[in-house]
């Protein structure tokens, strides 16, 4: 229905909302853009960005970028920036100082320009820019090796921002850990676990784990795994259950590993590469029936890339494990591996079916049996 959304966005514009118009302006051009209307999209989105008001601005400038990009979009979000960073409303400039060194140093192109306007965004105090310029100055310097990038993830990180201060935390663990700083790299990984962030707290508990278990240090390193795991996150948690697992195991603690593999097994969602690791080692330590049930999630979700090495291992467990109807599982299994033709999983899996099927005879001359009169039989 896009003639329709296009007349609902014009009668929003022709209305003259000082919110609402300058975004119907940013839609409007956007679905120009999608019907190859270059021209009236361009026009839409550079008369969005001079309304100047101080958010659907800069966002308009952005979008020529984005929406324009192969026909002279990037020369004119740039130019459309550079203006608006120099206008008097405060938060106006900010934001589009903060876009066009966000985008400058995407492109790859001007570095001291990108520096320079995350620079004036980082200094502007303005509170929906200035921890996320911190984070791209230190980022942007970090590409060269310039030690200077430490001061901006460390001034990021004491915003206390709870979006961009995590992020910021875990680019200062990295620094101090690549400079052999282990107890600030600790602090580091602290800081950003402290911030409860869904995504950056559970990272960095597991790598805190992976740095204390390194050092030898095992009841440090189970509490940060364990913190991981508890976080619910689609792939830390899962790769912390991985560790926390197999170290108990290894120290012949069973009870506590499967309670491990257990939890992590049970939430709501999987990365699906990190969910066949964590059934494999289920399967390592003698928990089959525990790693077929992630198996089977992950075949099950349809993930293209994920599903063929989830039903690759299944079928190896099959093919191990020989209860009733297992080969013939296995069997199915592997075929279905070999039809999505995987670049990885399909190969191997032709293979696995072929040695399945010469250990179990499928396919070969059943061998006649002599009898003592010399007839022979099946």
């Amino acid at each position: 229905e896009l003639d329709a959304a296009e007349t609902l966005y014009r009668w929003v514009v022709d209305r003259g909302h000082l919110d609402l118009g300058p975004a119907a302006m940013i839609a409007l051009g956007r679905l120009g853009a999608q019907q190859g209307k270059v021209e009236e999209a361009r026009g839409w989105l550079q008369y969005a960005a001079g309304t100047q008001h101080p958010e659907y601005a800069p966002a308009a400038a952005a979008a020529l970028a984005s929406a324009l990009s192969e026909h002279g979009g990037q020369q004119a979000a740039r130019a459309a920036l550079e203006r608006l960073r120099t206008a008097g409303n405060a938060q106006l400039a900010a934001r589009a100082a903060y876009l066009l060194g966000t985008l400058l140093s995407e492109w790859g192109e001007d570095e001291p320009a990108a520096q320079a306007a995350l620079e004036q965004a980082a200094a502007s105090g303005i509170a929906a820019v200035a921890p996320a310029a911190m984070v791209n100055l230190g980022v942007l310097l970090a590409r060269r090796d310039d030690p200077g990038q430490v001061a901006w993830f460390a001034r990021a990180a004491e915003t206390g921002d709870s979006e961009i201060a995590p992020y910021a935390a875990l680019y200062l663990a990295s620094w101090y850990h690549e400079q052999g700083d282990l107890a600030r790299t600790r602090d580091a990984y602290q800081q950003a676990i402290g911030h409860e962030h869904p995504d950056a707290s559970p990272r960095a508990a597991y790598l805190l784990g992976r740095l204390q278990h390194g050092q030898g240090h095992v009841e440090e390193a189970w509490a940060a795994w364990q913190q991981a795991v508890d976080g619910r996150h689609p792939r830390y948690s899962l790769l912390a259950a991985v560790e926390l697992g197999d170290m108990l195991m290894r120290r012949r603690n069973g009870q506590h590993a499967r309670a491990a593999w257990q939890q992590a097994s049970q939430q709501p969602t999987l990365d699906p590469v990190a969910a066949v690791q964590l059934a494999q080692v289920c399967d390592d330590w003698g928990q089959p029936a525990l790693a077929e049930a992630i198996y089977q999630r992950v075949i099950n979700s349809g993930d293209i890339e994920g599903g063929p090495v989830a039903a690759l291992g299944l079928g190896f467990l099959y093919g191990s494990h020989r209860a009733k109807g297992n080969v013939a599982r296995a069997r199915a299994l592997y075929q279905r591996v070999i039809e999505t033709q995987h670049p990885t999983a399909s190969p191997i899996a032709a293979r696995r079916l072929a040695n399945l099927n010469r250990r179990t005879g499928l396919g070969q001359p059943r061998r006649r049996r002599s009898t003592t009169s010399g007839q022979s039989r099946e």
